[in-house]
Protein backbone atom coordinates (compact mmCIF):
# COMPACT_ATOMS: atom_id res chain seq x y z
CA UNK A 1 0.00 0.00 0.00
CA UNK A 2 2.97 2.33 0.57
CA UNK A 3 3.45 2.92 -3.17
CA UNK A 4 -0.07 4.25 -3.39
CA UNK A 5 0.40 6.68 -0.53
CA UNK A 6 3.36 8.46 -2.11
CA UNK A 7 1.30 10.50 -4.59
CA UNK A 8 -1.06 11.54 -1.79
CA UNK A 9 0.56 14.56 -0.09
CA UNK A 10 -2.58 15.23 1.96
CA UNK A 11 -1.65 12.24 4.16
CA UNK A 12 1.14 14.18 5.86
CA UNK A 13 0.13 15.78 9.13
CA UNK A 14 -3.28 14.10 9.19
CA UNK A 15 -4.57 12.31 12.27
CA UNK A 16 -5.86 8.78 11.77
CA UNK A 17 -9.51 9.80 11.28
CA UNK A 18 -8.63 12.50 8.78
CA UNK A 19 -6.32 10.10 6.98
CA UNK A 20 -8.95 7.38 6.69
CA UNK A 21 -11.57 9.87 5.50
CA UNK A 22 -9.21 11.24 2.87
CA UNK A 23 -8.15 7.78 1.72
CA UNK A 24 -11.80 6.85 1.25
CA UNK A 25 -12.36 10.00 -0.82
CA UNK A 26 -9.36 9.19 -2.97
CA UNK A 27 -10.47 5.59 -3.33
CA UNK A 28 -13.81 6.81 -4.67
CA UNK A 29 -12.07 9.11 -7.17
CA UNK A 30 -9.14 6.91 -8.18
CA UNK A 31 -10.10 3.32 -7.45
CA UNK A 32 -8.52 2.04 -10.68
CA UNK A 33 -5.13 3.35 -9.58
CA UNK A 34 -5.07 1.27 -6.41
CA UNK A 35 -3.75 -2.25 -6.39
CA UNK A 36 -6.11 -4.91 -4.97
CA UNK A 37 -4.19 -5.16 -1.70
CA UNK A 38 -4.37 -1.38 -1.23
CA UNK A 39 -8.11 -1.32 -1.90
CA UNK A 40 -8.63 -4.09 0.63
CA UNK A 41 -6.41 -2.56 3.31
CA UNK A 42 -7.91 0.92 3.06
CA UNK A 43 -11.48 -0.38 3.11
CA UNK A 44 -10.79 -2.69 6.03
CA UNK A 45 -9.05 0.00 8.08
CA UNK A 46 -11.85 2.50 7.46
CA UNK A 47 -14.63 -0.03 8.07
CA UNK A 48 -13.05 -1.28 11.30
CA UNK A 49 -12.83 2.32 12.50
CA UNK A 50 -16.46 2.91 11.53
CA UNK A 51 -15.49 5.50 8.91
CA UNK A 52 -16.17 3.79 5.60
CA UNK A 53 -19.05 5.37 3.61
CA UNK A 54 -21.42 3.02 1.84
CA UNK A 55 -20.37 4.60 -1.46
CA UNK A 56 -16.94 3.05 -0.97
CA UNK A 57 -18.45 -0.42 -0.88
CA UNK A 58 -20.37 0.29 -4.07
CA UNK A 59 -17.06 1.21 -5.70
CA UNK A 60 -15.38 -1.85 -4.23
CA UNK A 61 -18.12 -4.05 -5.64
CA UNK A 62 -17.43 -2.72 -9.14
CA UNK A 63 -13.69 -3.25 -8.72
CA UNK A 64 -14.22 -6.79 -7.43
CA UNK A 65 -16.47 -7.62 -10.37
CA UNK A 66 -13.87 -6.24 -12.79
CA UNK A 67 -10.65 -7.40 -11.15
CA UNK A 68 -11.65 -10.14 -8.72
CA UNK A 69 -9.47 -12.79 -10.39
CA UNK A 70 -6.38 -10.66 -9.81
CA UNK A 71 -6.84 -10.49 -6.04
CA UNK A 72 -4.44 -12.55 -3.93
CA UNK A 73 -5.99 -14.75 -1.19
CA UNK A 74 -4.97 -12.33 1.58
CA UNK A 75 -6.58 -9.39 -0.23
CA UNK A 76 -9.75 -11.43 -0.77
CA UNK A 77 -9.93 -12.23 2.94
CA UNK A 78 -9.26 -8.62 3.92
CA UNK A 79 -12.02 -7.40 1.61
CA UNK A 80 -14.44 -9.92 3.10
CA UNK A 81 -13.68 -8.49 6.52
CA UNK A 82 -14.16 -4.95 5.23
CA UNK A 83 -17.65 -5.72 3.93
CA UNK A 84 -18.56 -7.44 7.21
CA UNK A 85 -17.08 -4.73 9.45
CA UNK A 86 -18.87 -2.11 7.37
CA UNK A 87 -22.10 -4.14 7.51
CA UNK A 88 -22.36 -3.69 3.75
CA UNK A 89 -24.23 -6.51 2.04
CA UNK A 90 -23.31 -6.71 -1.63
CA UNK A 91 -24.16 -10.24 -2.79
CA UNK A 92 -22.50 -9.96 -6.21
CA UNK A 93 -19.18 -8.91 -4.71
CA UNK A 94 -19.41 -11.56 -2.01
CA UNK A 95 -20.08 -14.21 -4.65
CA UNK A 96 -16.84 -13.28 -6.43
CA UNK A 97 -14.88 -13.15 -3.18
CA UNK A 98 -16.34 -16.45 -2.00
CA UNK A 99 -15.56 -18.26 -5.24
CA UNK A 100 -12.03 -16.91 -5.24
CA UNK A 101 -11.36 -18.04 -1.69
CA UNK A 102 -13.09 -21.42 -2.02
CA UNK A 103 -10.55 -22.42 -4.68
CA UNK A 104 -7.55 -21.67 -2.47
CA UNK A 105 -8.54 -21.84 1.20
CA UNK A 106 -5.29 -23.66 1.91
CA UNK A 107 -3.39 -20.52 0.88
CA UNK A 108 -5.00 -18.45 3.61
CA UNK A 109 -2.27 -18.24 6.23
CA UNK A 110 -2.18 -17.90 9.12
CA UNK A 111 -5.34 -19.82 9.99
CA UNK A 112 -6.76 -16.66 11.56
CA UNK A 113 -7.44 -15.47 7.99
CA UNK A 114 -9.72 -18.48 7.51
CA UNK A 115 -11.56 -17.52 10.70
CA UNK A 116 -11.96 -13.98 9.40
CA UNK A 117 -13.55 -15.17 6.17
CA UNK A 118 -15.86 -17.55 8.05
CA UNK A 119 -17.00 -14.78 10.39
CA UNK A 120 -17.49 -12.32 7.52
CA UNK A 121 -19.76 -14.57 5.49
CA UNK A 122 -21.62 -15.81 8.58
CA UNK A 123 -22.19 -12.29 9.86
CA UNK A 124 -23.56 -11.09 6.52
CA UNK A 125 -25.53 -14.34 6.16
CA UNK A 126 -24.18 -15.10 2.73
CA UNK A 127 -23.32 -18.53 1.39
CA UNK A 128 -20.96 -19.23 -1.45
CA UNK A 129 -20.64 -22.64 -3.16
CA UNK A 130 -17.81 -24.66 -1.68
CA UNK A 131 -16.64 -21.91 0.68
CA UNK A 132 -17.79 -23.28 4.01
CA UNK A 133 -16.81 -26.80 2.98
CA UNK A 134 -13.29 -25.54 2.38
CA UNK A 135 -13.32 -23.66 5.67
CA UNK A 136 -14.38 -26.79 7.51
CA UNK A 137 -11.64 -28.89 5.91
CA UNK A 138 -9.05 -26.29 6.91
CA UNK A 139 -10.48 -26.28 10.44
CA UNK A 140 -10.32 -30.06 10.77
CA UNK A 141 -6.67 -29.99 9.69
CA UNK A 142 -5.86 -27.11 12.03
CA UNK A 143 -7.35 -28.98 14.98
CA UNK A 144 -4.70 -31.69 14.57
CA UNK A 145 -1.85 -29.21 15.00
CA UNK A 146 -0.12 -28.34 18.25
CA UNK A 147 0.00 -24.71 17.13
CA UNK A 148 -3.78 -24.38 16.87
CA UNK A 149 -4.86 -21.20 18.67
CA UNK A 150 -7.83 -21.64 21.05
CA UNK A 151 -9.37 -18.32 20.01
CA UNK A 152 -9.24 -19.28 16.32
CA UNK A 153 -10.95 -22.62 16.89
CA UNK A 154 -13.69 -21.04 19.00
CA UNK A 155 -14.23 -18.28 16.44
CA UNK A 156 -14.43 -20.55 13.42
CA UNK A 157 -16.75 -23.03 15.13
CA UNK A 158 -19.04 -20.18 16.13
CA UNK A 159 -19.04 -18.83 12.57
CA UNK A 160 -19.81 -22.26 11.13
CA UNK A 161 -22.66 -22.57 13.62
CA UNK A 162 -24.10 -19.18 12.72
CA UNK A 163 -23.89 -20.12 9.04
CA UNK A 164 -25.71 -23.40 9.67
CA UNK A 165 -22.67 -25.40 8.54
CA UNK A 166 -21.92 -27.27 11.76
CA UNK A 167 -23.29 -30.58 13.04
CA UNK A 168 -22.58 -33.22 15.68
CA UNK A 169 -20.37 -35.28 13.39
CA UNK A 170 -18.07 -32.33 12.74
CA UNK A 171 -17.96 -31.40 16.42
CA UNK A 172 -16.97 -34.96 17.30
CA UNK A 173 -13.90 -34.53 15.08
CA UNK A 174 -12.91 -31.34 16.90
CA UNK A 175 -13.91 -32.48 20.38
CA UNK A 176 -10.53 -34.02 21.35
CA UNK A 177 -8.76 -30.73 20.62
CA UNK A 178 -11.40 -28.76 22.53
CA UNK A 179 -10.96 -31.13 25.46
CA UNK A 180 -7.18 -30.82 25.35
CA UNK A 181 -7.33 -27.03 25.40
CA UNK A 182 -10.16 -26.88 27.92
CA UNK A 183 -8.22 -28.86 30.52
CA UNK A 184 -5.65 -26.07 30.71
CA UNK A 185 -6.65 -23.00 32.67
CA UNK A 186 -6.97 -19.72 30.80
CA UNK A 187 -6.37 -20.88 27.24
CA UNK A 188 -9.98 -20.24 26.26
CA UNK A 189 -10.92 -16.63 27.00
CA UNK A 190 -14.36 -15.66 28.28
CA UNK A 191 -15.29 -14.61 24.75
CA UNK A 192 -14.09 -17.97 23.38
CA UNK A 193 -16.14 -19.85 25.96
CA UNK A 194 -19.25 -17.82 25.16
CA UNK A 195 -18.84 -18.62 21.46
CA UNK A 196 -18.47 -22.33 22.22
CA UNK A 197 -21.47 -22.28 24.55
CA UNK A 198 -23.68 -20.89 21.79
CA UNK A 199 -22.50 -23.74 19.57
CA UNK A 200 -23.53 -26.14 22.33
CA UNK A 201 -26.98 -24.53 22.63
CA UNK A 202 -27.42 -24.60 18.86
CA UNK A 203 -26.56 -28.27 18.44
CA UNK A 204 -28.18 -29.48 21.64
CA UNK A 205 -31.33 -27.38 22.20
CA UNK A 206 -32.91 -29.99 24.48
CA UNK A 207 -29.80 -30.21 26.67
CA UNK A 208 -29.56 -33.98 26.27
CA UNK A 209 -26.70 -35.58 28.15
CA UNK A 210 -25.87 -37.85 25.22
CA UNK A 211 -25.69 -34.98 22.72
CA UNK A 212 -23.32 -32.53 24.39
CA UNK A 213 -20.99 -31.04 21.79
CA UNK A 214 -18.49 -29.83 24.37
CA UNK A 215 -16.40 -31.96 26.74
CA UNK A 216 -17.63 -31.81 30.39
CA UNK A 217 -14.87 -29.53 31.71
CA UNK A 218 -15.18 -27.07 28.84
CA UNK A 219 -18.98 -27.15 29.02
CA UNK A 220 -18.89 -26.25 32.70
CA UNK A 221 -16.53 -23.33 32.07
CA UNK A 222 -18.52 -22.18 29.05
CA UNK A 223 -21.82 -22.26 30.95
CA UNK A 224 -20.35 -20.22 33.78
CA UNK A 225 -18.85 -17.67 31.35
CA UNK A 226 -22.10 -17.35 29.41
CA UNK A 227 -24.23 -16.75 32.50
CA UNK A 228 -21.81 -14.11 33.71
CA UNK A 229 -21.73 -12.22 30.43
CA UNK A 230 -25.31 -12.57 29.20
CA UNK A 231 -27.17 -12.12 32.49
CA UNK A 232 -25.06 -9.87 34.70
CA UNK A 233 -25.34 -6.10 34.30
CA UNK A 234 -28.28 -6.15 31.89
CA UNK A 235 -30.17 -2.82 31.90
CA UNK A 236 -33.14 -1.47 29.96
CA UNK A 237 -32.68 1.33 27.45
CA UNK A 238 -34.90 4.39 27.24
CA UNK A 239 -36.50 3.00 24.08
CA UNK A 240 -37.26 -0.31 25.77
CA UNK A 241 -38.96 1.48 28.67
CA UNK A 242 -41.09 3.59 26.30
CA UNK A 243 -42.16 0.60 24.20
CA UNK A 244 -42.91 -1.44 27.31
CA UNK A 245 -45.21 1.30 28.67
CA UNK A 246 -47.08 1.48 25.37
CA UNK A 247 -47.55 -2.31 25.29
CA UNK A 248 -48.94 -2.19 28.83
CA UNK A 249 -51.30 0.60 27.78
CA UNK A 250 -52.51 -1.79 25.08
CA UNK A 251 -53.46 -4.28 27.80
CA UNK A 252 -50.51 -6.63 27.46
CA UNK A 253 -48.83 -8.07 30.61
CA UNK A 254 -45.22 -7.37 29.71
CA UNK A 255 -42.04 -6.96 31.73
CA UNK A 256 -38.61 -5.48 31.08
CA UNK A 257 -35.33 -7.38 31.09
CA UNK A 258 -36.94 -10.76 31.70
CA UNK A 259 -34.62 -13.63 32.54
CA UNK A 260 -35.62 -16.90 30.88
CA UNK A 261 -36.46 -19.90 33.04
CA UNK A 262 -33.18 -21.63 32.34
CA UNK A 263 -31.25 -18.51 33.32
CA UNK A 264 -29.44 -18.33 29.98
CA UNK A 265 -31.00 -15.28 28.33
CA UNK A 266 -32.41 -11.88 29.20
CA UNK A 267 -35.26 -10.85 26.92
CA UNK A 268 -35.65 -7.11 26.30
CA UNK A 269 -39.42 -7.16 26.78
CA UNK A 270 -41.37 -10.32 27.59
CA UNK A 271 -45.04 -11.15 27.18
CA UNK A 272 -45.39 -14.03 29.57
CA UNK A 273 -46.78 -17.46 28.83
CA UNK A 274 -49.47 -17.19 31.48
CA UNK A 275 -51.34 -14.58 29.39
CA UNK A 276 -54.56 -15.31 27.54
CA UNK A 277 -52.72 -15.85 24.27
CA UNK A 278 -50.88 -18.90 25.59
CA UNK A 279 -47.60 -17.75 24.09
CA UNK A 280 -44.30 -16.57 25.48
CA UNK A 281 -43.32 -13.64 23.33
CA UNK A 282 -39.90 -11.99 23.33
CA UNK A 283 -39.73 -8.45 21.97
CA UNK A 284 -36.15 -7.81 20.89
CA UNK A 285 -35.40 -4.09 20.63
CA UNK A 286 -32.37 -3.91 18.35
CA UNK A 287 -30.25 -0.93 17.38
CA UNK A 288 -28.84 -0.31 13.93
CA UNK A 289 -25.60 -2.10 14.82
CA UNK A 290 -27.52 -5.38 14.58
CA UNK A 291 -28.41 -4.86 10.90
CA UNK A 292 -26.68 -4.24 7.62
CA UNK A 293 -26.24 -0.58 6.75
CA UNK A 294 -27.19 -1.33 3.16
CA UNK A 295 -30.88 -1.49 2.30
CA UNK A 296 -32.97 -3.43 2.82
CA UNK A 297 -31.60 -3.65 6.34
CA UNK A 298 -30.95 -7.33 7.06
CA UNK A 299 -30.39 -8.87 10.48
CA UNK A 300 -26.80 -9.92 11.03
CA UNK A 301 -25.91 -13.53 11.71
CA UNK A 302 -25.52 -13.11 15.48
CA UNK A 303 -29.06 -11.69 15.72
CA UNK A 304 -30.53 -14.58 13.75
CA UNK A 305 -28.66 -17.06 15.94
CA UNK A 306 -30.01 -15.49 19.14
CA UNK A 307 -33.52 -15.59 17.70
CA UNK A 308 -33.14 -19.29 16.90
CA UNK A 309 -31.82 -20.09 20.37
CA UNK A 310 -34.83 -18.34 21.94
CA UNK A 311 -37.26 -20.07 19.57
CA UNK A 312 -35.71 -23.42 20.50
CA UNK A 313 -36.75 -22.58 24.07
CA UNK A 314 -40.38 -21.97 23.13
CA UNK A 315 -40.32 -18.22 22.64
CA UNK A 316 -42.01 -16.38 19.79
CA UNK A 317 -39.53 -13.65 18.87
CA UNK A 318 -40.74 -10.28 17.56
CA UNK A 319 -38.07 -7.99 16.19
CA UNK A 320 -38.48 -4.29 16.99
CA UNK A 321 -35.81 -2.41 14.99
CA UNK A 322 -35.00 0.99 16.45
CA UNK A 323 -34.51 2.49 12.99
CA UNK A 324 -38.18 1.67 12.26
CA UNK A 325 -39.31 2.75 15.73
CA UNK A 326 -37.66 6.15 15.20
CA UNK A 327 -40.09 6.89 12.36
CA UNK A 328 -43.22 6.40 14.53
CA UNK A 329 -42.17 7.07 18.13
CA UNK A 330 -43.32 10.70 18.20
CA UNK A 331 -46.86 9.84 17.07
CA UNK A 332 -48.59 7.65 19.64
CA UNK A 333 -51.27 6.48 17.20
CA UNK A 334 -48.66 5.52 14.61
CA UNK A 335 -46.49 3.87 17.25
CA UNK A 336 -49.41 1.78 18.45
CA UNK A 337 -50.33 0.83 14.87
CA UNK A 338 -46.73 -0.24 14.26
CA UNK A 339 -46.70 -2.41 17.37
CA UNK A 340 -50.08 -3.91 16.45
CA UNK A 341 -48.69 -4.93 13.06
CA UNK A 342 -45.79 -6.64 14.82
CA UNK A 343 -48.13 -8.39 17.25
CA UNK A 344 -50.37 -9.63 14.44
CA UNK A 345 -47.43 -11.63 13.10
CA UNK A 346 -47.56 -13.64 16.32
CA UNK A 347 -51.35 -13.95 16.21
CA UNK A 348 -51.87 -11.54 19.10
CA UNK A 349 -54.54 -8.84 19.19
CA UNK A 350 -54.36 -6.31 22.05
CA UNK A 351 -57.38 -5.93 24.34
CA UNK A 352 -57.47 -2.16 24.02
Amino acid sequence: MTDHLRPLPFCRGCNSKELLDELCKQLLKRSREFKPAALANIANAAATAGRCPLEVFETLELEVLKRGKRFEPKALATLCKAFAEGRAYHPSALDVLGRGIAKQVEKLVPFHAVCTVAWSFASLRHDSPGLFEGIWQATAIQATKKTARPSDLAAVLYALGVAGKLDHAKMEQIKPKIEEIGRQAGLFSVADLCSLFQVELLLNPENRQDLHSLPPVTLKKATRAWRKVSIAGSTASEEQVTICKLLRAMGLPVSLEHETEDGLFVVDIALHGENNFGKRVAFEVNGMQHYTRTRPHRELGAVVLRKKLLEDRGWVVIDLPLHAWAAVKDDRAQARKWLESKLSMAGIKPKR
